[in-house]
């Protein structure tokens, strides 16, 4: 795949943050968020560094109470930092509120320490669940089943791996050719097998040629809507004004191609198969 770098690798020019826009507290680092893939009701830490600016106190940590709805509870608090800070969000706190950076005008360092939950977020937890995936493939008989593990399957390495990958771009592809990129591609090919079997089952769905089994039908249903929403969240993401406003190596890369449009026309296809049989 032509990653479209070559030589040395390119620096990245600064891009303007965007405005933070729910309460108008002023450029904004990182957006509002809830930090995922972890622990449940483990502590988050982050320390603070702003190097050439050490009575700075125009960062700040902002938070409000959300409880999932995306719809705030309470009046955002924004708290200013100092260098050498340390800020925790303890216990239940990321699961009730959101947060955000809030940035100041000095070059400012931060690291962030979390307990990640680890079942598929490792290269060998994943390449041993890859593999489980491909042992399903001949020794499941029930096809609802086999559809939604997967159907399931085939989004965690789309979504969770491949996507995740190339959103980063041809610099950052370039920089980890020798360890990650090789076996994310490996992951590619477990997907597109996977992918293909899925094709195939839903065919014959479409065909009647397979079975009668309502689950078969729903679960192959539910499986497709799934994608397609996530894929068209994807969607935008790649065309987001900050990622355009990058310099082309550093944009993102999108793999896989697909059309959203083939399973909004399986879905229709299932649906008056359906309608035809039960």
């Amino acid at each position: 795949r032509e990653l479209d770098v070559d030589g040395a690798i390119p620096v990245q020019k600064f891009v303007p943050f965007r405005e933070e826009s729910r309460f108008g507290m002023g450029k904004c680092a990182v957006n509002w968020h809830r930090d995922s893939t972890l622990e449940p009701f483990s502590t988050i830490a982050v320390y603070h560094h702003t190097p050439l600016d050490r009575n700075a106190l125009d960062w700040k940590i902002a938070m409000a109470v959300d409880e999932g709805s995306n719809q705030l509870t309470s009046p955002a608090l924004a708290v200013p930092l100092r260098d050498g800070d340390c800020y925790f969000m303890l216990g239940n706190f990321n699961h009730h509120h959101i947060h955000s950076v809030i940035a100041g005008t000095s070059t400012r360092y931060a690291s962030t320490h979390r307990v990640a939950v680890t079942a598929q977020s490792t290269w060998r937890e994943i390449s041993e669940y890859s593999k489980s995936l491909l042992n399903h493939l001949q020794s499941e008989p029930d096809l609802a089943k086999s559809i939604r593990k997967i159907g399931e399957g085939a989004s965690c390495l789309e979504f969770g791996w491949i996507r995740q990958f190339y959103v980063q771009g041809g610099v950052h592809a370039k920089q980890h050719e020798t360890y990650w990129a090789p076996r994310i591609q490996r992951l590619e090919k477990i997907w597109k097998r996977l992918n293909s079997y899925l094709q195939k089952s839903i065919q014959s769905l479409i065909l009647g040629t397979t079975c009668n089994n309502k689950r078969a039908y729903n679960m192959a249903i539910y499986i497709l809507e799934s994608r397609i929403e996530s894929r068209r969240e994807w969607q935008k993401r790649y065309h987001d004004k900050q990622y355009q406003g990058l310099e082309k190596p550093f944009r993102p890369i999108i793999v896989p191609e697909v059309d959203v449009t083939t399973d909004v026309d399986f879905v229709g296809e299932l649906r008056d198969k359906m309608a035809n049989l039960f």
